[in-house]
């Protein structure tokens, strides 16, 4: 929504993207400072923020729809090469949080205060610093996240776009077989589950099931079963 309104009232969107990547590397500091420093539990932390941003986003829209944002139509244009600039930007994060995950210390230490936070520290790691700069890089991906969904919603942006979404990002995670404890799961499994349920998204188009209730309410239903399949599987390996 600011990168919409900064986009209408100056015509530049670069400035609009760097300040929303900005603003949403900020939230996901704030975000790192109540988890980490103030010891909130982080579903709880990101919860509470959802619905704080989600009111201020009201706020400053006047709960009023911005459209006509067609500068934004460069996301979504191929270049003749068949293939969306948009799509291109995602598999080049993709990439960049592999190797920050899996090739690097800062990965391992991640991976580490999902299994076991209090033996990262014994073992000498600034957890909360590395606890903080986790939930900092993931405000920075919000931010331009949020820039992407201009894109994909037609260039125009609701007070309530993304409503939902939350449900989507964790069923991609959990479809993929990441543990929302921590600790378990590689990185391309929500690129996987996003994909699965992208899928399941659109046969049910194709059957006809158009209505967002029965959709939402299948992917429930599907993420239940791939947690208990995902559970039982831990369960055995231990």
């Amino acid at each position: 929504m600011i990168a919409a309104i900064i986009t209408r009232t100056t015509g530049n969107i670069l400035l609009a993207i760097l300040v929303a990547i900005a603003l949403g590397t900020t939230i996901g500091a704030i975000n790192g400072v109540l988890v980490a420093k103030l010891k909130i539990y982080s579903f709880v932390a990101t919860l509470a923020a959802l619905v704080i941003w989600r009111s201020f986003v009201i706020v400053v829209s006047g709960g009023k729809l911005i459209y006509g944002l067609t500068q934004y139509a460069v996301f979504t244009q191929d270049f003749g090469i068949y293939v969306p600039v948009g799509f291109l930007l995602a598999v080049f994060i993709i990439l960049l949080i592999y190797v920050l995950l899996v090739k690097t210390v800062f990965g391992r230490y991640i991976y580490g205060l999902g299994s076991n936070e209090e033996a990262v520290r014994l073992a000498g790691v600034r957890a909360d610093l590395a606890k903080f700069f986790a939930f900092t890089i993931a405000g920075t991906l919000y931010g331009l996240g949020g820039v992407m969904l201009i894109a994909m919603g037609g260039f125009a942006v609701d007070p309530w776009s993304a409503r939902g979404n939350e449900l989507n990002a964790i069923a991609s995670c959990v479809l993929g077989g990441i543990m929302l404890t921590g600790g378990s799961g590689h990185p391309l499994g929500s690129l996987l589950g996003a994909s699965m349920l992208t899928i399941l998204t659109n046969i049910l188009v194709l059957l006809g099931v158009t209505e967002i209730a029965v959709q939402q309410t299948v992917v429930g239903i599907v993420l239940i079963d791939a947690a208990t399949a995902l559970t039982r599987g831990l369960r055995y390996v231990k």
